[in-house]
């Protein structure tokens, strides 16, 4: 069993698992694969399987992880869908011994089946960076000012923790659009570079509970009056009224 954080949903998507795909992702940090990924997918004579067999539920995230496999492997696929025992939670927030409870819901993808989620894969944009959605059964690009307005929602007039407003944004979300945190804080990044929120506090040293820059994982500079918000602890903030 093997588990990586993709991050498909709010990055580019490879195609065919081509290692040329790959290394041109990783070349433009567009997405991912995280640490070992590459060895799973990338690199191995997948002909040399009997077959994959895939957990997900019906989360964004893991449909584009059995879509991309669909649309690449010729071998079978067997999937486990993971909603129908623990249906309000992503696959990648299930623990191991979770996902093996659900063993039993083992089923093989039919030919009919591959054929429409890779075309429903092969259909998505694999230039550039979107931002996917999940829903009815469907994937769907979203414009990502929409989820900064989402976002701006719980966001108040008044000083609050940075880490709030995100965390009703995530609350709230159904689970086809249920983005890594690590996104959420990029937006509320965006929106206090865009001006539309203002900080009222900085934490500019490590303290217990913020040990380690925002930034520490982020590619892009988020500039605010000349200084990059990433090599911030922690803030409060609020948006304009």
């Amino acid at each position: 069993m093997a588990y990586a954080e993709l991050n498909l949903a709010t990055g580019c998507l490879p195609k065919n698992l081509s290692k040329e795909e790959y290394i041109r992702c990783k070349q433009h940090e567009l997405w991912d694969f995280g640490d070992g990924a590459s060895f799973n997918l990338f690199g191995t004579d997948l002909s040399k399987y009997d077959g994959i067999v895939v957990w997900h539920s019906i989360d964004v995230e893991s449909m584009l992880v059995l879509s991309m496999i669909a649309s690449c492997y010729e071998g079978k696929i067997y999937h486990i869908d993971v909603s129908k025992s623990f249906k309000n939670q992503r696959c990648g927030d299930l623990i191991g011994e979770q996902l093996l409870s659900c063993l039993n819901s083992c089923r093989e993808l039919s030919s009919r089946q591959k054929t429409a989620l890779k075309r429903k894969y092969d259909e998505l944009p694999h230039d550039r960076a979107c931002i996917k959605k999940y829903v009815r059964h469907n994937f769907e690009i979203v414009d990502k000012e929409v989820l900064k307005k989402k976002l701006l929602r719980y966001v108040k007039t008044k000083p609050q923790g940075w880490l709030i407003p995100s965390s009703y944004a995530i609350a709230k979300s159904r689970l086809g659009e249920c983005y890594y945190p690590l996104f959420w804080d990029c937006l509320t990044l965006e929106l206090i570079c865009d001006r539309r929120a203002i900080i009222s506090e900085m934490l500019f040293e490590p303290k217990k509970g913020c040990e380690y820059p925002l930034g520490c994982c982020f590619t892009n500079s988020y500039l605010y009056n000349g200084f990059d918000l990433r090599k911030l602890y922690s803030f409060k903030y609020f948006k304009v009224k």
